[in-house]
């Protein structure tokens, strides 16, 4: 892959919350964009995430009004034609290691490598994508059948968007980067 190419993918993905109500999404693209994503690095391997996928008409409409349970914001999703629910496992016993050595929980940095990894993909399938994090999961999890020992933490939105591309609004690189000191 050229290097242009990826850095095109970056500027290109945005949060999209129109989608084409005519286009679904298929699971074969479903499958491929996850079998990227578990390319992801995590700490210690541990791979501390687990995604259903909801692609049918009816289960995303099911689905998205368990989503929307008690939820004020995030009345976009149901135009969305897929969703990828994003399951939090707890950390492995080696995982574990980490936060007693350093105090840091690794498995939301982990799930976060993950998503970003699918948006990534789902934008070179060019479908456009949103993370929601103010969903009801506890809803979602008992329609979905989740087991109590795991937790849905996100949504990812999928499908064909119809929002225009924005621009992005950045902080300059200079006020990001350091180079040998703050």
């Amino acid at each position: 892959m050229e290097k242009e190419t990826l850095y095109a993918l970056f500027k290109a993905r945005q949060s999209d919350r129109k989608f084409d109500p005519d286009r679904s999404v298929d699971p074969v693209i479903v499958q491929r964009i996850i079998e990227g994503a578990i390319q992801a690095p995590s700490a210690v391997n541990q791979q501390p995430y687990s995604v259903i996928a909801v692609t049918e008409k009816e289960e995303v409409e099911r689905i998205s009004k368990a989503a929307l349970k008690g939820v004020a914001i995030n009345q976009f999703m149901t135009s969305a034609p897929a969703h990828l629910f994003i399951i939090g496992e707890r950390s492995s016993i080696l995982g574990s290691i980490g936060n007693l050595v350093r105090n840091i929980n690794y498995v939301p940095f982990d799930i976060g490598i993950f998503m970003g990894y699918i948006c990534l993909a789902a934008e070179a399938e060019e479908l456009g994508s949103c993370i929601l994090g103010s969903i009801n999961g506890n809803e979602v999890a008992h329609q979905l059948g989740v087991p109590s020992s795991k937790r849905v933490l996100f949504d990812i939105l999928l499908g064909y968007s119809v929002d225009k591309k924005r621009e992005k609004k950045r902080r300059p690189t200079e006020k990001v980067l350091h180079f040998e000191k703050w």
